[in-house]
């Protein structure tokens, strides 16, 4: 088997060594695939303005291909989240690996769990016996809120929990919708959407039901991840609040509008650039956060679109807004929450 680690940051130079050098000691590890960048989401322009560096600015690169330079393997994209996460796989394809394994520079090897030996005979036992399955997930262990912050991470901390993080022939799979759901790249997303579920629950309940998308339940053991954010620089911990908020909507947002053009709904906001818009706070229902969309003119000046919920379904009104050429915004009934 050739595997790959996949790992994504923006200037991570203490992160770094703490995070990777376990996974750059073991023999059976080939590769680290390490790409640098920000990720593209939509941002309030007060923000973009402060935050405008795309790459990083601290040497991570250097200590990179320094201190792994037998495997590593680099490139700066600066893309969507799903996007940059693709390229990895597009990445572990082309160095032909059987498996990329993801993790984030605020992760590493738990001390406490790490029976390489273990973990490698699963991998090994799921390569040959389980031919099918081709998502494996990971433990990982939250701390308090002292060593990390949420920023908007509705999670228990101080618990366990389960994350995707083995894919196996990467090069056959794509992210859709979001950077925690992925499929065949032979489906596409009309057969995802023409799925129905029930309208009444919330629009995640597809990623569990929905036969289009890759699914398994197998949780390999013998190493566990721990995740920890004292080490991340401080603009980016500032930053990452404001960011996590504007990428939640925007994933949420561009799953909906996908649903809704299923359905024959279209959407303020639908195939705008996301330099034209951003969201704002606006609660919380049925305990998914919300945020309303404010789309931005080319001169700069915000439109303000009203969004509500009516009887458990969404409401998109707006004035006026000049949008791209190319954009269709013809609206505005109810729209379900799908």
């Amino acid at each position: 088997m050739k595997i790959a680690v996949g790992f994504s940051y923006l200037n991570a130079k203490q992160e770094i060594p703490w995070s990777l050098d376990p996974w750059y000691d073991r023999p059976e590890i080939d590769y680290i695939i390490a790409l640098n960048g920000r990720f593209r989401t939509p941002l309030p322009p007060w923000i973009r303005q402060k935050h405008n560096s795309n790459y990083s600015t601290d040497g991570s690169e250097h200590i990179l291909k320094t201190r792994y330079p037998e495997k590593i393997v680099h490139e700066n994209v600066y893309t969507t989240q799903m996007e940059k996460r693709q390229r990895i796989f597009e990445i572990a394809g082309e160095l032909k690996c059987d498996y990329v394994i993801v993790i984030d520079s605020d992760e590493t090897i738990h001390p406490q769990y790490q029976d390489w030996d273990l973990f490698f005979k699963q991998l090994a036992a799921v390569h040959k016996f389980w031919k099918n399955e081709r998502i494996m997930q990971l433990r990982l262990w939250i701390p308090d809120e002292a060593l990390w912050p949420r920023q908007l991470n509705i999670v228990m901390t101080e618990s366990w929990r389960n994350y995707y993080r083995i894919h196996k022939n990467p090069e056959t799979m794509r992210y859709v919708f979001n950077h925690y759901s992925w499929a065949d790249k032979n489906v596409t997303e009309e057969q995802i959407n023409s799925w129905t579920w029930d309208p009444k629950n919330s629009q995640f309940n597809d990623l569990y039901d929905n036969p289009n998308y890759i699914h398994s339940n197998i949780v390999m053991d013998g190493i566990r991840l721990i995740t920890n954010r004292q080490k991340r620089a401080k603009t980016e911990l500032e930053f990452g609040e404001n960011w996590t908020f504007q990428e939640i909507n925007w994933e949420n947002f561009k799953r909906v509008e996908a649903r809704a053009k299923t359905i024959g709904f279209h959407m303020k906001g639908e195939d705008v650039p996301m330099e034209r818009l951003y969201f704002r706070n606006a609660g919380q229902l049925k305990d998914e956060m919300i945020g309303q969309i404010v789309l931005l003119n080319e001169d700069g000046t915000e439109v303000q679109v009203e969004q509500y919920f009516e009887n458990d379904q969404l409401v998109v009104k707006s004035p006026d807004f000049t949008p791209p050429p190319t954009t269709t915004t013809t609206t505005t009934k109810p729209l379900e929450q799908a």
